[in-house]
């Protein structure tokens, strides 16, 4: 019983195969016989579909004509030539080897009917810029530090930090009153960073409320020493 169902397969497999095969070459026939209809409507000239596309587009070429030659440029006159730099024997760039070439500290000597060119005068200098960095001591001038800000560290002109045991709210209250009292422009774009303007000069002051865990780029403390529970304020003149 398995044989027959066997042998019935393959009959089936054999006889789609072989309607395939010619259906293809049905097709094929087909194709041939409109190729040679069209190619003799043409008077004989074999169709291609490319050359169509530029016939379409008022590009005609003929089969028969011979290919145009090869365009040959003569070749430049050796005087116009670029000389061309040997590369080194041992591999190295050409570059590194010009002092092998002549001895930098032979004298150079110069003919006596040579022109000698007129020095150049040197551009001068261009004067430096002034410093526009700003001055907090102006920006700032006649603050009272309030919650109990005590300098940390150095005092100058660029740059001042404070600290006090203080709440960080009572902090900013404290520094958004004295920028009222002074007269100064205080923005809070976050509600520990203003930016400030005031006689001319602009300034950032940012506060800390937890100084500890403040670090700098290279991941070193930004504070240190200061004991937990602390608030820092920074400013920096712009």
């Amino acid at each position: 019983m398995q044989q027959v169902i066997f042998l019935v397969l393959a009959a089936a497999i054999g006889l789609v195969i072989f309607k395939v095969r010619g259906d293809a070459a049905k097709q094929r026939k087909a194709v041939m016989a409109r190729l040679a209809s069209e190619r003799e409507e043409r008077g004989g000239v074999d169709y291609s579909p490319t050359a169509e596309l530029f016939r379409e587009v008022g590009v005609n070429h003929d089969p028969e004509a011979p290919l145009p030659r090869n365009v040959s440029f003569p070749e430049p006159d050796r005087a116009t030539r670029v000389p061309e730099f040997p590369s080194a024997a041992d591999g190295a760039p050409v570059f590194e080897r010009l002092s092998d070439l002549a001895d930098p500290d032979a004298p150079v000597t110069v003919a006596a009917d040579a022109v000698v060119a007129e020095p150049v005068a040197a551009e001068p200098e261009p004067e430096p810029e002034p410093d526009s960095t700003g001055d907090l001591r102006t920006l700032f001038q006649g603050i009272s530090m309030p919650a109990g800000l005590r300098p940390l560290g150095p005092l100058v002109p660029v740059s001042a930090s404070f600290v006090t045991a203080a709440a960080p709210a009572e902090v900013h209250a404290g520094l958004d009153a004295e920028f009222a009292r002074l007269a100064c422009d205080a923005r809070w774009v976050e509600p520990t960073v203003a930016q400030t303007e005031r006689n001319g000069m602009r300034g950032l002051v940012t506060i800390y409320p937890n100084p500890t865990a403040a670090l700098d780029l290279e991941g070193n403390p930004l504070f240190p020493g200061v004991e937990p529970g602390h608030v820092v304020v920074r400013m920096l003149a712009l």
